[in-house]
């Protein structure tokens, strides 16, 4: 057996069905999404200290985590970008969950009785549109595609 055949072998080992995929994405997400929430509602309720580290933290599961996992070998010949459509639905739907935790973390990290401003009106779709964002790049076809 060829070293491509031993690739190919392990990379259909490794090849997500949809179920395992839509998981996978959806535990990212919703690790991103409760991260930047954390950020925006602290730099809202002017608390800083860890802004940073949880900005980082979304841009590595959105941008790194997310990515992977999207580009993972996939197994039968279902839609990738209806997948991930579900997936972004499912995202949406929980939001008020991300939300309630986002905020119990905040005030519990800060020492804050409970915060004065909530989030920004556009949080959502500023979140959606890094994920959006990402996904477009990830399934461009690249230069070297060609």
């Amino acid at each position: 057996m060829s070293r491509v055949q031993v690739a190919e072998r392990v990379f259909q080992a490794m090849a997500f069905d949809r179920k395992t995929f839509k998981d996978k994405t959806l535990g990212i997400l919703s690790g991103a999404i409760t991260h930047f929430y954390m950020s925006k509602l602290a730099v809202a309720n002017r608390q800083t200290k860890w802004v940073q580290h949880w900005q980082t933290e979304v841009d590595r599961l959105i941008n790194m985590d997310f990515v992977v996992a999207i580009l993972t070998e996939i197994k039968g010949k279902w839609d990738k970008q209806k997948a991930i459509g579900e997936t972004l639905a499912d995202v949406e739907a929980g939001k008020h969950r991300y939300r309630t935790a986002a905020i119990n973390y905040v005030t519990k990290v800060y020492k804050l009785k409970k915060i004065k401003k909530d989030l920004p009106e556009d949080v959502d779709e500023e979140f959606l549109k890094l994920v959006r964002d990402a996904v477009d790049e990830a399934l461009s076809p690249s230069v070297d595609d060609d």
